[in-house]
């Protein structure tokens, strides 16, 4: 995941603390906040929406989120042969400037055998809210 990117090096550092501190144990609510701001702008594409994305994550409960990831990545969690029989048509939308690594589209496009990728410029991991209009006509688009 491309997380960092969009973060000074103070703010990674800032970042890498607060998530060690978290694995070992609780944040406090400062950090917990300050956490929830460095991801935001790793999230979106346009600084305008930072402060209403940090409020969304802020108010996820970062331990029990942290602990599921972890789970799934420990347990090498993969669910694609459960898609083996899947026919429908499917969309993937792969922001241009988001955190999830392309290839990791690619790898949904060849699990779903009737999928469309659309990729959007100027957008991170909320497409919809970085360039509604290219995300609605693709999802309008398709549904047609």
């Amino acid at each position: 995941m491309k997380i960092n990117e969009n973060l000074t090096q103070i703010e990674r550092d800032s970042l890498r603390a607060i998530e060690n501190k978290l694995t070992c144990g609780t944040i406090s609510e400062f950090e917990s906040k300050q956490r929830a701001k460095y991801l935001a702008k790793a999230y979106v594409f346009y600084s305008k929406f930072v402060d209403k994305v940090t409020e969304d994550i802020f108010n996820i409960d970062c331990e029990i989120n942290s602990l599921l990831i972890k789970n799934l990545l420990q347990i090498k969690y993969d669910c694609s042969n459960q898609f083996e029989n899947f026919y429908k048509q499917t969309l993937i939308i792969h922001p241009k400037q988001g955190i999830i690594d392309k290839q990791i589209t690619l790898k949904n496009y060849k699990i779903f055998k009737k999928s469309k990728i659309q990729y959007i410029e100027k957008c991170g991991h909320y497409p919809w809210l970085d360039n509604p209009d290219e995300f609605f006509r693709a999802v309008i688009e398709f549904l047609k």
